[in-house]
């Protein structure tokens, strides 16, 4: 049997480690006058020791500095929908709950008409997006494409579904 992958790596680090020692030093460019091997361990060229290139870091979050995320926080997002997401879904919204959903609609995608969901259960979708409403008139199955596309455009899926006026046998 081969070497396993731990013993492959540290054989690697020993070949790693001697190749290091017989490169000729530089100093280090923060000055504190240490020599270091003229390549790092991912085998880069090297200006300094490891973690001696600490001054931008210190900087980085000063005052004035700005953020890269400036901005797109709450209902600046894309992703934001007038805060629903971080609301808990009803009590009655359980497993065996969307099942009947998903028998009343022929466990088909309401959309596109699929039966599969890429081996996974197919979806139930809020149509006007209130997780708190679990009527079954608001209650929806589609497979996760068509759910994404809905959660994207929540104009169309009210367009798309209005109330649907089916009861659940």
């Amino acid at each position: 049997m081969g070497l396993s992958p731990a013993e492959r790596q540290a054989r690697h680090r020993i070949k790693l480690y001697a190749l290091w020692d017989s490169f000729p030093k530089i100093e280090c460019a923060c000055g504190c006058g240490e020599l270091i091997p003229p390549i790092n361990r991912r085998g880069e060229p090297a200006k300094y020791k490891f973690r001696h290139n600490q001054g931008n870091i210190e900087t980085q979050f000063k005052k004035g500095h700005k953020t890269w995320n400036k901005g797109i926080r709450g209902d600046a997002s894309s992703s934001y929908k007038n805060g629903n997401g971080a609301k808990p879904y009803g009590s009655i919204f359980t497993k065996a709950y969307k099942k009947l959903i998903r028998d009343r609609d022929g466990n088909k995608c309401q959309r596109c008409g699929t039966k599969t969901n890429n081996g996974r259960a197919l979806e139930i979708h809020h149509i006007d997006f209130d997780k708190a409403n679990n009527d079954p008139t608001n209650l929806i199955t589609l497979c996760g494409k068509c759910n994404i596309y809905f959660n994207f455009h929540m104009e169309e899926s009210l367009i798309a579904f209005p109330k649907r006026k089916m009861l659940l046998a």
